[in-house]
């Protein structure tokens, strides 16, 4: 039998396994994305690192420390997994599948380059629970509690769904938007900011 080998996380990928140990461990919380799939989740990080091992063997040899780069890179791979686990295998509250798939929408937007999204628009997609203005307002805010969007209410009742709410602020990323929606000057001139977030839009 051929001997085992040790792969150990570097220095940043360790604190940075620290911390996604945390937001993991938060989110099997009550109102949290693996709430309602708590084995799961307390096997997800495993996983992660596994994963992070094997691709950090294949990239870099054998005694190569897993970098914090691959570790992210499983990380991503994990909970696109994770996500897919959750939506065929697990059963949900219906307002926890209207997030899943929400989030997916909101996905394909990021995918397509787009940051900002009016959450008026939303009553146009393909899903019809998103019509319902309370149904989506709570998925919405689900993906809030996730740590998914964030949400900013504008001047005249203006409400616009961030994509990305943990980075700082892009004026470009603002700018594209508010010429996508054909908005007034003033609205590219007073910008949302992370010190003003709604706390919901519709209380869950």
């Amino acid at each position: 039998m051929a001997n085992r080998k040790l792969i150990e996380l570097s220095g940043e990928a360790r604190e940075h396994a620290i911390n996604l140990h945390n937001e993991i461990e938060a989110s099997q919380q009550p109102g949290g994305r693996l709430e309602f799939a708590k084995d799961h989740g307390s096997k997800l990080l495993e996983n992660i690192i596994r994963l992070a091992g094997v691709l950090t063997y294949l990239e870099l040899g054998a005694g190569a420390k897993i970098p914090l780069g691959i570790l992210k890179d499983a990380e991503l791979i994990g909970f696109h997994c994770s996500d897919d686990y959750l939506r065929y295998f697990e059963s949900y509250p219906e307002y926890i599948n209207n997030a899943l798939k929400l989030k997916d929408v909101f996905q394909q937007t990021l995918d397509n380059g787009v940051r900002y999204v009016r959450a008026s628009v939303l009553r146009r997609s393909s899903l019809a629970f998103l019509r319902s203005t309370n149904v989506r307002d709570q998925a919405i805010q689900v993906l809030r509690e996730w740590g998914v969007v964030e949400v900013y209410k504008h001047t005249k009742g203006l409400f616009v769904i961030d994509l990305k709410p943990t980075m700082m602020f892009d004026p470009q990323d603002w700018e594209e938007f508010c010429f996508k929606e054909k908005l007034p000057s003033h609205y590219l001139q007073t910008p949302p900011v992370n010190r003003s977030p709604l706390p919901s839009i519709v209380p869950r």
